[in-house]
């Protein structure tokens, strides 16, 4: 093993220092994530418009879809 394999730093140079390809992984799951959850949205509110026919249907499903934001928004910064 080298040197730099034993302190723990890629041995292989040309892919930059640790940190940075931690961030940029980071960063690429965060753009995944942001952009599936997009396409999610998109396809409930398609969904969700055709079959809302009454206000308290509308009201219920606003309630719900509030309330898992929350969760979601909560768990992620949990």
């Amino acid at each position: 093993m080298s040197a730099a394999g034993r302190r723990g730093v890629s041995s292989r140079a040309e892919h930059g220092p640790l940190w940075h390809q931690l961030l940029t992984l980071g960063l690429i799951f965060l753009a995944t994530g942001l952009v599936w959850d997009s396409v999610i949205g998109l396809c409930a509110g398609r969904l969700g418009r055709g079959q809302l026919r009454g206000w308290r249907t509308a009201l219920v499903v606003n309630l719900v879809a509030g309330a898992t934001s929350a969760v979601l928004v909560l768990g992620a910064t949990v």
